[in-house]
């Protein structure tokens, strides 16, 4: 016969961590961290030595690449793709024409692809468009006949 094993849970009104949760939560860490960026002393009265900013700044003057990027990104904006507006006549036709006019105007290298996408996408949700208000009108006919 195996012996019984001693049991491990929990008795009722014991607490699994006696000590319970620590009283330094996210809030203050993050307050102190503010308070440690101005050098303002920590909210649990412990000075903030040099503050962050200006360690930070001691690193980056001394040429550390870390430092050179984190005070890069906190003063300058990061630089966002951006495409030049390009005037393009995709005709009066029908939808496909249109979409065969931007793929015409891809091949030619007027648009890059991001902006064919873009058209060729637009022209998609005209098609919905144009089939939405097609059936309303059809439905609106059907209506009429049956009154």
């Amino acid at each position: 016969m195996t012996e019984r094993k001693k049991d491990t849970r929990f008795k009722p009104g014991e607490s699994g961590n006696p000590g319970g949760r620590p009283s330094a939560g996210l809030g203050k860490v993050r307050a102190d961290l503010v308070m440690a960026w101005e050098g303002e002393p920590a909210t649990d009265g412990k000075d903030a030595v040099p503050s962050i900013r200006e360690k930070l700044l001691e690193l980056a003057r001394a040429g550390d690449m870390a430092a050179i990027r984190i005070v890069a990104e906190r003063v300058c904006a990061p630089v966002k793709a951006t495409e030049q507006a390009t005037p393009i006549n995709l005709g009066e036709g029908s939808l496909s024409d249109q979409g065969r006019a931007i793929f015409r105007a891809l091949g030619s290298g007027e648009l890059s692809s991001g902006q064919a996408a873009q058209l060729l996408q637009a022209l998609g949700s005209m098609a919905k468009v144009i089939e939405t208000d097609e059936l309303a009108k059809r439905i609106e006919a059907l209506e009429g006949k049956n009154k």
